[in-house]
């Protein structure tokens, strides 16, 4: 967790480099100045949590990371562009408030993500953590392995397999696996005897 709880620091000081730079930039508008000091007073909020809160255990598998970057969503990038930016969405600097619609941003992008975007192994890694954090992992895994069956038995439709032989693979009864997926495949399609 001291990784996560410095990547997630880290994030906040190269969001407030930015702001900073922008501040010089364009010295005549007050909030990106504001908003680099908001932004490296969240860094240091972050360092001091405790590795264990539990807002941090929550993101720490819902968010990629390459090297000592944190790669966040859509949702949670626009939070975090707005921290302390006049009158942008958090102002005057709460922290805990901040980290809370970070939090709850995060989440939002992990559930609202293509599942076809996510590295398989990642999330099956994080499905194995005990706790409820991983159910986010196991659902991605579950629309993504319904997405993944549904083109296989189109495919092999295609080819010519038989529903028995799909089933088999399936290791579920050929009646169930045709009333499943029949919808999706050719309305004459029948189930083989």
């Amino acid at each position: 967790m001291t990784d996560f709880r410095a990547a997630l620091a880290g994030y906040f000081d190269d969001q407030a480099e930015y702001r900073a730079h922008k501040a010089e930039e364009y010295p005549e508008d007050p909030r990106n100045g504001a908003s680099a000091r908001a932004l490296r007073e969240m860094g240091a909020y972050v360092r001091a949590l405790e590795v264990d809160d539990p807002r941090l255990v929550r993101i720490e598998p819902l968010v990629w990371r390459i090297d000592d970057t944190l790669l966040v969503g859509e949702e949670a990038g626009y939070v975090g562009s707005q921290i302390g930016f006049g009158a942008g969405v958090f102002h005057p600097v709460e922290p805990d408030r901040i980290l809370e619609g970070f939090v709850d941003a995060i989440v939002s992008d992990w559930q609202n993500r293509d599942p076809t975007e996510f590295n398989i192994p990642d999330l099956a890694k994080q499905a194995e953590v005990d706790g409820p954090e991983s159910l986010e992992a196991v659902g991605l895994l579950q629309r993504w392995l319904a997405d993944r069956e549904e083109k296989l038995v189109l495919d092999a439709r295609v080819e010519g397999w038989p529903w028995s032989r799909i089933a088999d693979a399936l290791g579920r009864s050929k009646q169930a696996v045709w009333e499943k997926h029949r919808a999706t495949l050719d309305p004459n399609d029948v189930l083989d005897t």
